[in-house]
């Protein structure tokens, strides 16, 4: 009997000297401080740098800014009479059917429904991002103007969503770069563009984003003519 429990002393003995051991190891190993929901992430993904998941705006460089100084409306600015020449799309237009496309033009006035169901992408890619169905990487509009017009009497708007950097080109120039509001955040967007001669011009958007950035939806763009009020003439 004083044989079984010797050995059976010895027995616990062990287990207790291993068990201190391996608390010992996990507190050791144990990150420093606390581990936020990103973190976490990404240790499980392997990467060793925050998972930003596209949710950083695209800032702009100098150029840009400058640029936007004389394209960009504020909404006051933009608030005031106009004439439609032509729109495409609608708030909450359902998506366009087809395969991405590395570039899509698309020719005002030939298409039979242009606000309800246009043949437009609904999708702008990033470079190199993913091929999603309804989407392109850049978007040319063709379209003619009758008359000639003069600086800032024409304006382009349109509505967009995320937070990567639009680049929005008037006949291959740029115009203006257009930073997002956040992931999934709604943005509208004004520019006036310059002098325009009557005949065909084209205007094209394409995105650019950080980490993670896939592209974002856009739903309408719309080309109209200032009207002069009472007070102007």
């Amino acid at each position: 009997m004083g044989f079984l429990i010797k050995e059976m002393m010895k027995f616990s003995l062990n287990v207790m000297v291993h068990g201190m051991e391996a608390v010992s190891k996990a507190l050791h190993e144990a990150p420093q401080g606390p581990v936020n929901s990103g973190e976490m992430d990404d240790r499980k993904m392997g990467n060793g740098a925050p998972n930003t998941d596209g949710r950083e705006i695209i800032p702009l460089n100098r150029e840009e800014a400058a640029l936007n100084s004389l394209a960009v409306l504020t909404e006051e600015a933009e608030d005031g009479p106009v004439k439609i020449l032509w729109q495409i799309g609608r708030s909450g237009r359902s998506d366009f059917q087809a395969e991405w496309q590395a570039a899509f033009d698309y020719t005002v006035g030939r298409d039979p429904d242009p606000i309800n169901h246009p043949a437009i992408p609904h999708f702008i890619s990033v470079p190199g991002g993913p091929r999603s169905q309804g989407g392109t990487g850049k978007l040319d509009i063709h379209f003619t103007l009758d008359r000639d017009y003069a600086n800032g009497e024409l304006v382009f708007t349109y509505d967009r969503w995320g937070a990567e950097k639009d680049h929005v080109l008037f006949d291959g120039e740029l115009l203006a770069a257009v930073s997002g509001a956040g992931k999934g955040k709604f943005k509208h967007v004004a520019l006036s563009l310059p002098i325009a001669p009557s005949g065909i011009h084209v205007l094209t958007l394409t995105t650019q984003g950080g980490a993670g950035s896939v592209g974002h939806r856009i739903d309408y763009l719309k080309l109209a003519e200032t009207q002069k009020t009472a007070e102007d003439i």
